[in-house]
């Protein structure tokens, strides 16, 4: 993969890293430790914590340092009934100022999920979901629904990590995905608004019931 930046870079990398669970919540990062890491100066990487800092996936916690954030559950439903009352909107908001040869990004987004869950590849099917949400933010002209979301992502995706392999259904957001996009291509933003609202709360009660088995598996544990 090229990037336009190094801190572009290293926030790309860092990001994964957090998403996936190669570091742990909780645990102090350093702008060296990880410059020497990533083998590159501490100015980009600097950048790069500052960004995720700001889209919720590290904190900076006194005495501490910049962490991995952790998330309670009852915040992760928070963020995901806000994420679906935003996009519901900014959907709604891009069929009303668009037309159809305004989607071309999103149509492959759409297109690479389809073809990744053809192909049994679930790493391609996670990128092009990333790709789907992240493009479609960055067609919104509001700057505030826009921000919203973006500082709401840490909470979204980390959780999203949760479940995607082994409990998300892949078909079906891809069914979303598709269903909101012609939707949008078609003009028809009150039905784009609506299968949207219904994917964000499909998305969340899956999350929250891997989050609750998961619950009970370590208080099984504990037993």
């Amino acid at each position: 993969m090229t990037y336009s930046t190094q801190a572009d870079k290293a926030y790309c990398i860092l990001r994964d890293s957090i998403i996936h669970g190669q570091f742990l919540a909780g645990y102090p990062l350093t702008e060296t430790e990880l410059a020497k890491t990533l083998e590159m100066s501490r100015t980009p990487v600097r950048e790069a914590i500052l960004r995720l800092c700001s889209e919720g996936l590290l904190e900076n916690i006194a005495r501490k340092g910049v962490v991995p954030r952790q998330f309670t559950p009852e915040q992760i439903r928070q963020a995901y009934e806000y994420a679906e009352a935003l996009e519901g909107k900014l959907v709604w908001l891009l069929t009303r100022e668009c037309n159809q040869r305004d989607f071309p990004a999103l149509e492959a987004c759409v297109v690479q999920m389809e073809q990744a869950i053809e192909q049994g590849d679930i790493d391609a099917w996670i990128k092009a979901d990333y790709d789907y949400h992240d493009v479609l933010w960055a067609m919104s002209t509001n700057s505030f629904i826009k921000n919203a979301l973006k500082s709401v992502n840490g909470n979204v995706y980390y959780t999203r990590m949760l479940v995607t392999k082994v409990r998300l259904d892949k078909r079906k957001s891809t069914k979303d995905h598709r269903e909101t996009l012609t939707h949008m291509k078609a003009g028809n933003a009150e039905l784009a608004r609506t299968v949207t609202e219904k994917h964000w709360r499909r998305i969340l009660r899956e999350v929250m019931a891997v989050l609750e088995d998961k619950v009970i598996f370590h208080l099984a544990e504990l037993g």
